[in-house]
């Protein structure tokens, strides 16, 4: 369950969402799951979020109204401890899985922040893949590592997975959906980075500005063969701290087969 405070206070901007995918390929779960599995996928960002290779910490007691900005040294993490705090508190049966994002790849080095991580009990996969197994079935967790100036390396997160194994793919950047699946079909891929567009025309759904790397897949479910992949809006914002038609949210998926035709 996630932690009640953190819920709280991801909806007081207006959170919301939850969707449920479909996948032909994928067997039934036990009917002690109600034949389906629950993946939670969080574009989580703490206050301090770094922009432009800086961060705004918080002001130190005393110096209130006064936030101050900071460019990390050399191989220095700056995860905020409110944000590990309340993801160490999250309980899977099957584990927690976290990536690189651009930002955090642009202030901080990979392996301080996967220390930090680690120490709260999430498995940070960078070019790596994890194996599961569920009901006694196989399933593996690949993580790559963040594309925009970033190291991704698809065919060595994919290292020594079978064939015949199912894929989730955590990559941050969602138009490197296309790479992933040139080496081989997943069952599905969760990305964030483009804050779902932002701000959005209403009604309309356009983006007038996309991102790197966000400008074919900006927002929810797409297909490419069969393999599939999920874009969260996420929680945070970037540049301007504004949203517009385009709500924050933590996508709550449930995974089941389809029913057979």
């Amino acid at each position: 369950p996630t932690p009640q405070a953190f819920v709280d206070r991801a909806r007081e901007p207006g959170l919301r969402g939850a969707t449920t995918l479909d996948f032909p390929s994928m067997g039934r779960a036990p009917d002690t799951l109600g034949g389906a599995s629950r993946l939670v996928s969080l574009k989580a960002v703490p206050d301090g979020y770094p922009l432009r290779g800086g961060l705004q910490t918080a002001p130190a007691p005393g110096e209130e109204g006064r936030p101050t900005r900071h460019v990390p040294a050399g191989g220095e993490a700056w995860v905020g401890a409110p944000l590990l705090e309340a993801l160490g508190r999250l309980n899977a049966r099957h584990g927690i899985f976290g990536v690189m994002g651009n930002h955090d790849g642009w202030v901080a080095d990979g392996d301080a922040i996967r220390r930090k991580f680690e120490r709260a009990g999430i498995s940070f996969l960078i070019n790596q893949n994890s194996g599961l197994t569920i009901g006694g079935d196989r399933l593996a967790v690949a993580g790559s590592d963040f594309v925009w100036q970033g190291n991704p390396d698809p065919a060595l997160t994919l290292k020594g997975i079978h064939r015949d194994t199912p894929v989730i793919s955590l990559v941050h950047e969602p138009d490197y959906f296309d790479t992933m699946t040139d080496q081989r079909s997943i069952l599905l891929q969760l990305s964030g980075h483009t804050h779902g567009g932002q701000c959005r025309v209403p009604l309309l759904g356009y983006t007038p500005v996309k991102v790197k790397y966000g400008e074919k897949y900006v927002y929810g479910s797409f297909e490419r063969g069969d393999s599939r992949l999920f874009v969260t809006r996420g929680l945070g914002m970037t540049t301007l701290r504004v949203r517009f038609a385009c709500p924050p949210e933590l996508a709550v998926l449930t995974l089941r087969a389809a029913d057979p035709v």
